[in-house]
């Protein structure tokens, strides 16, 4: 029976690409339950169904014929499950043969967040339209001096961010930023002002708010044309 919502089960440690598609995910209606490091799969695995399993190889504590075994097994609710693993570069090779047979995507552990939510939304029910994804998140970088921060938007207007990251940054601190349009092979850049921290408990992150303060170039008018094109 499909489930009432799209569900994804996270195990193993993170990769960058994965924490940033987390808040995309939620914004999609998707139900994310992370595994984390320390629980052992089959804990997981053998009571809940999950539309999607995303699983790192190597995976500690589980060799991978038994984890495509428990997830394949007649008995397990997750027979019928996709399984997406995310694999270290010198482990591709080896889990080449399993695609098709029991393993319906592999993905390197290099890999864009891009790349990584096409696969998963080729593997869901719930559409993950560009679209959605786009406009709610973006990578952007900023850089104060010498001092370089890469971070995520969780937001973005026409005059600002909201954005995950940059622990330490104060409000009233000018930053210089580049921001990466999905599409678009330059950045838009300008400077910004940080005008507030998150607070984590009421808005559950860590980041700071911030406001536009000039752009370089065209950046504002292809901004502004890619909120244009993805807002609905």
């Amino acid at each position: 029976m499909a489930p009432d919502s799209a569900t994804l089960l996270l195990i193993g440690p993170d990769t960058p690409a994965i924490q940033r598609l987390l808040p995309v995910l939620a914004s999609a209606g998707v139900a994310v339950h992370r595994g984390g490091t320390l629980d052992p799969p089959e804990k997981l695995l053998d009571d809940v169904r999950y539309e999607v399993i995303v699983a790192r190889h190597p995976l500690a504590g589980m060799p991978l014929d038994e984890l495509v075994r428990r997830i394949r097994s007649p008995h397990s609710p997750n027979r019928d499950s996709a399984l997406l693993l995310v694999v270290d570069i010198e482990a591709a090779r080896e889990v080449g043969g399993w695609l098709g047979h029991g393993v319906n995507r592999i993905v390197g552990v290099d890999a864009s967040s891009d790349r990584l939510l096409d696969a998963i939304a080729d593997l869901m029910s719930v559409p993950l339209t560009r679209s959605a994804r786009s406009i709610a998140q973006l990578e952007v970088r900023f850089w104060k001096g010498g001092t370089r921060v890469l971070a995520v938007t969780r937001n973005i207007s026409r005059t600002g961010l909201l954005v995950l990251g940059g622990t330490g940054l104060a409000p009233g601190v000018l930053l210089s930023f580049e921001i990466l349009l999905p599409g678009e092979a330059d950045a838009v850049r300008g400077e910004l002002e940080i005008t507030r921290r998150t607070d984590r408990d009421a808005e559950h992150l860590d980041g700071f708010g911030a406001r536009f303060v000039a752009f370089q170039e065209d950046g504002e008018a292809r901004f502004h044309a890619f909120l244009d094109r993805h807002r609905h």
